[in-house]
């Protein structure tokens, strides 16, 4: 199972982003390597609001076995795919759709499904097969 990168408190991401100075989020995307020795070449790029991004205070973030870049943040769930973000969030109208647009943390299961925890809204699981949201509230 994929983990995803998370903070674990508000407070202790708060600290961080205000230090490093957001709206500026690195993606680390790795590269073959450049070299007989190994050697691996790390580009960075800067992906914000500007690009799409739903919002640029992001809680966790997960790489999926794809390649799909996931970020959880306080306005929804983000997929960046290396050119376009496509944002994922919460219809009251929609059974399907995100059950909250506060995501804490993301997790791959083996099957490729990517399990989210919202704020509120309990753990959804997105089917990637169907493109939509499984919910399971919390009791």
């Amino acid at each position: 199972m994929r983990t995803m990168i998370s903070t674990g408190k508000a407070g202790s991401w708060a600290g961080w982003h205000k230090a490093v100075g957001l709206p500026l989020l690195a993606l680390f995307l790795a590269v073959p390597p450049t070299s007989a020795q190994g050697r691996r070449a790390i580009r960075f790029e800067r992906l914000s609001t500007d690009q799409g991004l739903s919002q640029s205070t992001v809680m966790c973030a997960l790489q999926d076995s794809r390649g799909f870049m996931w970020f959880g943040t306080e306005a929804g769930l983000n997929r960046y795919d290396g050119r376009t973000v496509t944002v994922y969030s919460h219809d009251i109208h929609d059974p399907d759709s995100l059950p909250n647009d506060f995501v804490w943390g993301l997790a791959e299961d083996a099957a490729g499904d990517l399990w989210v925890a919202t704020q509120g809204g309990g753990l959804a699981r997105w089917d990637s097969q169907t493109d939509h949201f499984v919910r399971y509230p919390f009791d």
